[in-house]
């Protein structure tokens, strides 16, 4: 990196053309922030590259870089800091967040190129669904706009409550702040009996 990229990565959208001018990647580069859903909103962009046939690969990936000032005193007014420095998400113990960094990235290839380029596959993505809660906070999004992006993703995938053996989700911690586990587990129904003893993984960090 020379000296004018070095200065062009304080503007926000810089990082993502500095990593595909590093590989050679020809298509369209941007960033975006979506607070907790960056990464999910960049992935469901993705996908739509790749259905609308304007990519066969798409690069993403999702980076968080907490700012000390702004975790440790914004958060700490806000009262969502973890006093106990253990972040347990839909468990009783739960006392607030506790904030990481790191970064992450995959590349989605399109399921019409996966012979072509001999690809291994590892996991298939069915469906994505997104919403505006409109009347929830940074730490309690709305439960109604949260059931709403998971039945959107249910209805593109084709699947219902009754198809889906594991859930994975992300909590903030705040005891106030979470939707009760039953409702993130039968968002569009009744509980499926094979999920009635399912603890889903949690995510408490972007």
């Amino acid at each position: 990196m020379n000296a004018a990229e070095s200065d062009s990565g304080r503007v926000v959208s810089f990082p993502a053309a500095l990593i595909a001018k590093a590989y050679g990647l020809g298509g369209g580069s941007y960033t975006l922030d979506a607070a907790c859903a960056s990464s999910l909103y960049a992935l469901k962009l993705a996908c739509e590259e790749l259905q609308s046939y304007r990519a066969d690969a798409m690069v993403t990936g999702g980076v968080s870089g907490a700012d000390s000032l702004y975790t440790q005193i914004g958060f700490s007014q806000l009262h969502a800091l973890s006093r106990s420095g253990r972040c347990a998400p839909f468990d009783r113990s739960a006392d607030g967040l506790v904030v990481a960094k790191g970064p992450v990235s995959w590349c989605s290839n399109a399921w019409r190129t996966r012979s072509r380029d001999n690809d291994t596959i590892w996991g298939v993505i069915r469906g994505i669904g997104l919403s505006n809660d409109m009347r929830g906070n940074l730490l309690a999004p709305e439960s109604d706009g949260q059931v709403r992006a998971m039945c959107a993703a249910y209805a593109e995938a084709g699947w219902s409550p009754w198809d889906v053996d594991y859930i994975e989700c992300h909590g903030a911690a705040p005891r106030w702040a979470m939707l009760p586990k039953s409702r993130v587990c039968t968002p569009c129904g009744k509980m499926p009996p094979q999920m009635r003893n399912i603890a889903p993984s949690d995510r408490s960090n972007p």
